[in-house]
């Protein structure tokens, strides 16, 4: 027995002391365990980015709809300031004073009730000014160019006709948006029909009939020529003349010498601008500035027909058998040409060549002074010519 002992012994000893075997169902819930953990982590980090961005997303959201809020309020400032400019007994405008407390244009106005939103929009006489001089277009005349600001505000109101208390809590968006109005200058250089940079410029040719009414049949800077004249034309004017040779301008007749604005503000504010004749439609029954960037051309499948005033930038030109018929002032930068039947009641300005042809129809032209105050009435009225700016919000 003492000689088993020791090898008993030993062999308790090397059983101990041996590490125990790894249980694998252990290890594999322990690499699930960290792998759900890094999902959970990840999970969290994509759901807190995911919430970053959805906030900022939905401030930035707010702030382009309070901002186009505003934006709208201070463009019926705008809007009221110009209609007050346009219904003023007396013309052009030469005082801005609307009301009797003298704070200008002041208007309160609820938005939303369900968010307790309000609009405030101000035009005061210190944010109106005239710019006449300033554009030197006045000549000499006060009123005619006016530079607006317009102040709309966003802010919050507990009910709908709460008045606007100017601190950091209530103001939600402010917005100050400037724009030019200005009152179109017709002036024609000669009061007469067909008016002409050069008189040898001028071609009357047989079956037109130029009518110059209470003015003259044509009209065109002194010692130019003579125009050319065809027996079989009628042109008839004033008692004392038929031709008046009073416009002594040698240099070519500008848009602003006739509207008191440049071709590109014309454009700006027409109507109707296009790049060709066959683009204009002109409603039939009401006055409107239409402009055409570049050589224009009206023929029977589309003829030329309607009032107000017509600004060709190029040649024009009125093809036989369009029966094109037009009241008001036509402008053109270059040259004019008309074939009958046609007739134009009121005004042509022509910056180049001038040819009028009939057949055995009528190319007509009639100088008519009432429709060209009519058209400075409606269409001559204050009208916006710059884009509204913002200046700050």
């Amino acid at each position: 027995m003492e000689n088993s002992s020791p090898h008993l012994s030993r062999l308790e000893l090397t059983e101990s002391s041996a590490p125990p075997p790894w249980d694998t169902n252990e290890q594999g819930f322990a690499t699930i365990l960290t792998v759900l953990v890094v999902i959970a982590i990840l999970a969290i980090a994509v759901a807190s980015g995911y919430m970053a961005f959805r906030n900022s997303f939905s401030a930035s959201q707010r702030q382009l709809t309070w901002n186009g809020q505003a934006i709208n309020i201070a463009e019926s400032g705008l809007l009221e300031a110009l209609s007050w400019f346009r219904t003023q007994p007396v013309q052009p405008v030469t005082r801005f004073d609307p009301g009797d407390d003298h704070k200008g244009i002041v208007r309160e106005f609820s938005i939303s009730q369900s968010h307790h939103y309000c609009g405030r929009y101000e035009v005061t006489p210190n944010a109106v000014r005239d710019i006449s001089a300033l554009r030197r277009r006045s000549r000499g005349q006060d009123g005619l160019v006016w530079e607006i600001q317009s102040i709309g505000l966003l802010y919050r109101c507990m009910t709908p006709d709460s008045p606007y208390i100017h601190n950091e809590s209530t103001l939600v968006h402010r917005v100050v948006l400037s724009s030019e109005i200005q009152r179109l200058q017709l002036k024609l250089p000669g009061h007469a029909a067909v008016i002409s940079q050069k008189a040898d410029a001028i071609t009357v040719g047989a079956g037109a009939r130029i009518d110059g009414g209470e003015g003259s049949a044509l009209s065109f800077p002194l010692n130019t020529g003579s125009p050319t004249l065809s027996p079989r034309a009628v042109i008839l004017g004033a008692p004392s003349s038929r031709l008046d040779p009073v416009y002594a301008k040698q240099r070519p007749i500008t848009a602003l010498d006739v509207f008191g604005i440049s071709s590109k503000e014309y454009k700006e504010i027409a109507d109707f601008a296009v790049p060709d004749a066959a683009q204009l439609t002109l409603p039939p029954n009401d006055l409107s500035m239409s402009y055409i960037d570049g050589d224009a051309v009206f023929d029977r499948n589309h003829p030329l027909v309607g009032k107000g005033i017509l600004f060709v930038d190029g040649s024009l030109t009125i093809e036989a058998n369009s029966s094109s018929s037009f009241f008001g002032l036509i402008y053109v930068t270059q040259s004019y040409t008309q074939y009958a039947p046609s007739q134009i009641s009121g005004s042509i300005i022509a910056g180049g060549s001038v040819l009028i042809e009939g057949s055995f129809d009528l190319a007509e032209v009639t100088f008519n002074s009432d429709i060209l105050s009519i058209i400075l009435r409606y269409l001559g009225q204050y009208r916006f010519t710059r884009p509204q700016l913002k200046a700050q919000s």
